[in-house]
């Protein structure tokens, strides 16, 4: 990254000295910021909270149910976030029409036998 700032002209700042706030009350601070200290704290979490904060604004608990309870059904790393109890809930809360009551009891026994055979056959490997 040195080097890509360089190469383009980019300063590098040295994020051990001490940040100086160009606005309001930079002359009385107290306390010792540092450049880095500035960056993670005052920048990079304040962003993250803000675009978080909007991303909880834009979907309902309903619909961050639904994408939590989706991703046990994400065949990554030999289907490890598998769970049968997620994907029963799913069935249950998001699909009741889909299915009759004798076909989710069969579900509860056809996935227990996934859990057990898909990490295993060769045709289910990522």
């Amino acid at each position: 990254m040195v080097f890509f700032c360089e190469q383009h002209d980019i300063d590098i700042p040295d994020f051990n000295s001490t940040y100086v706030a160009r606005h309001g009350h930079s002359r009385h601070q107290k306390d010792h910021v540092t450049m880095e200290h500035h960056f993670r704290v005052n920048i990079f979490l304040v962003t993250m909270g803000k675009q978080l904060q909007e991303l909880n604004d834009r979907f309902s608990e309903q619909t961050m149910e639904l994408l939590t309870l989706s991703n046990a059904l994400v065949p990554k790393d030999a289907y490890k976030p598998f769970n049968i109890k997620d994907i029963y809930t799913l069935v249950n809360k998001y699909y009741p029409l889909d299915f009759s009551e004798q076909e989710k009891i069969s579900l509860k026994f056809q996935l227990q036998h996934f859990i057990i055979d898909a990490p295993n056959h060769p045709d289910l490997k990522i």
